[in-house]
């Protein structure tokens, strides 16, 4: 998860990136070692790299402010949530008709920013993801959307439902941040096992029908994984 606090007052910074870590290890731990906390003390400098699933942003700045600024921001590139820090109440109407999660008033507390993730419902909101380095900066993936991923020509390809990301992350490097729904049947490809739709003695079909061959020494030990896998999705559907 990448969270974003963009504000023009330098001792914002560290203030609030240690609220909103002492958050995550409170509320939750399991997203704590894959935050990633970018600070920006402009809006320009922020629309250089306009990645953020939770944005912090600074309603008076400089040459342009944290509303001007979001008028800018491609539509693609919009935050899942957004807390607007200010030192008055004067833009709070027009902060939530930019669909505004909440506010921070200044000066404030651990408690305020505890309140306003609390209003990102984090704890039903955010599933695992997968951050990585593309083109455009950092970007997180979540893991439910992953087909597979591919070592491709010095390069990592992660195939979703709906797109391909190119990266040059290493495989080995992206596997760490993977649960056990993710098997690795070919030093090139790690697959979701959520999406093979066949499954055979030397090689595996996904579901947009891309085949993939089975490591010889790792067969056995990649059939017992999926037998297992198959097995824990029964259960949970029967529970």
């Amino acid at each position: 998860m990448i969270i974003t606090v963009c504000d023009d007052d330098p001792a914002i910074h560290p203030l609030l990136t240690g609220y909103i870590q002492d958050y995550f290890h409170q509320n939750k731990p399991e997203l704590a070692n894959s935050l990633i906390i970018n600070n920006y003390q402009s809006g320009e400098i922020f629309l250089k790299n306009p990645h953020a699933d939770i944005l912090f942003l600074d309603i008076y700045m400089g040459n342009l402010s944290g509303i001007d600024m979001l008028k800018r921001l491609p539509a693609k590139y919009h935050p899942r949530f957004l807390i607007f820090i200010t030192t008055s109440r004067e833009f709070a109407v027009e902060a939530f008709e930019m669909n505004a999660s909440h506010y921070l008033l200044k000066p404030f507390t651990s408690d305020d920013v505890f309140n306003a993730l609390d209003r990102c419902h984090i704890r039903d909101t955010f599933s695992p993801v997968m951050t990585l380095h593309a083109a455009s900066g950092l970007i997180t993936i979540p893991l439910s959307s992953i087909r597979y991923i591919e070592a491709f020509n010095k390069r990592t390809l992660i195939h979703t439902i709906s797109d391909t990301f190119s990266t040059y992350d290493a495989l080995s490097s992206l596997s760490e941040q993977l649960d056990d729904r993710f098997m690795q049947p070919h030093r090139s490809f790690i697959v979701s096992m959520s999406h093979i739709s066949a499954f055979y003695y030397d090689h595996l079909i996904m579901d947009d029908d891309l085949e993939i061959s089975l490591s010889r020494k790792k067969r056995t030990a990649l059939k017992e994984q999926y037998h297992q896998y198959l097995a824990k999705i029964t259960r949970r559907e029967l529970s």
